[in-house]
């Protein structure tokens, strides 16, 4: 039935339930396990970046020291030097090595089931170029020289990582973001009301004005367009708690590509591929926040990136030029084109239906009211009569 598309077939209940009953007899153990461990490997691997480029900083300001004593002696100093070492610098790089085996034993008996039809699947070379990319980045730990290849495949790494956290949720999410949405939600607004009562206020006078904003949908042709409004909030956030995670990746990336170096450093002996000075990308928020600008339009591609790359007597340099421009390019494909797109047909979808139910939609509302004001006369009725 799924290789000649029979949909309806496949939307029986009867092969819906056959679906169910297999899905949690054994399925969901199997594919949450999966998730699950895959997670735990993003955070290994976000953990091991973070830890990396802290001590590149550290390295960084020591080296700015060192030049300053001993500039007329030694002009240049060769920063490829091995990483700094820790022993939770060990543990993360054993568990992240032990799951590529694992994983690559794996992708290999699933490629001998498959044959031909795995290498079709664009998510099988994304994680096996994920694998090589990862090995690529922690082999520093084992004595290779920390240089700027190994930053260029770090940032590959983050992002592919995040990237393909999106084909798990595809394949082995049951459950849908939606409700994970809500119950994030209302997990924050619990601390908050325990811990901020004064930042609740002003949501509740937030909450207030929202409130009087969608008291117009009982009027019947007004309220259609604060429908409408509603439709497309609604959908909104739902696509952007999903595709958030593409925002993580190319945030990462480009926070990984453009935030080395120090905005202070007084000695220009420092190698330029470990500059990069770009206040916009100085912090992971800072990054993000940049990088959903990017994704509304606003990407600067002179001032950010083009400049940067051909001037060489400015601090702020493109330490990574082909990563750089490789990650971008990816970004303004995957960003402005295509989610962009994705959320003006999403929006233009909702605004049909809400259109070819408008009738009924206004009929609803008119019974609401009706029903409402029978309620409040027969409440007010009773307490005239008590009253008297």
């Amino acid at each position: 039935m799924v290789i000649h598309g029979r949909v309806e077939l496949l939307s029986h209940p009867l092969c819906q339930k056959y679906l169910q009953v297999k899905w949690n007899s054994y399925g969901k153990y199997f594919h949450i396990a999966n998730l699950f461990f895959y997670i735990i490997f993003l955070i290994l691997v976000t953990s091991f970046v973070a830890i990396v480029l802290t001590n590149h900083s550290n390295r960084i300001k020591e080296m700015d020291e060192y030049n300053k004593s001993i500039a007329e002696q030694s002009p240049t100093i060769n920063m490829t030097t091995e990483l700094q070492k820790t022993p939770m610098m060990y543990c993360i790089v054993t568990l992240i090595v032990t799951y590529i085996c694992v994983n690559t034993i794996r992708e290999g008996l699933q490629a001998y089931q498959q044959k031909w039809q795995y290498l079709f699947d664009p998510f099988n070379l994304v994680s096996w170029i994920l694998y090589i990319s990862t090995l690529t980045m922690v082999s520093p730990v084992f004595g290779a020289d920390l240089g700027e290849q190994q930053f260029s495949w770090t940032a590959i790494t983050v992002f592919l990582s995040w990237f393909n956290l999106l084909s798990y949720l595809q394949r082995y999410c049951s459950i849908p973001i939606t409700i994970i949405a809500i119950i994030c939600t209302r997990k924050i607004i619990t601390k908050a009301r325990k811990y901020c009562d004064n930042i609740c206020k002003y949501y509740e006078i937030l909450f207030t004005t929202t409130a009087d904003f969608y008291s117009p949908s009982r009027f019947d042709y007004v309220g259609i367009y604060v429908v409408m409004f509603l439709e497309v909030l609604q959908t909104l956030i739902k696509v952007l708690f999903v595709f958030s995670i593409l925002i993580i990746a190319f945030g990462l990336s480009f926070y990984i590509l453009l935030s080395q170096g120090e905005p202070n450093l007084t000695v220009t002996t420092i190698p330029a591929f470990l500059q990069g000075n770009h206040l916009s990308f100085r912090n992971i928020p800072l990054s993000l926040m940049r990088t959903f600008s990017m994704m509304l339009g606003e990407i600067d591609f002179r001032g950010t990136f083009v400049l940067p790359y051909f001037e060489e007597d400015d601090r702020r340099t493109l330490p990574y030029g082909s990563s750089t421009f490789l990650i971008l390019g990816i970004f303004m494909v995957f960003m402005p084109i295509l989610i962009m797109n994705l959320l003006i047909g999403l929006a233009v979808g909702d605004i049909e239906s809400v259109r070819r139910n408008a009738q009924l939609k206004r009929l609803a509302m008119q019974y609401s009211n009706v029903q409402a004001s029978n309620v409040l006369v027969d409440a007010s009725t009773q307490c005239i009569f008590l009253l008297s």
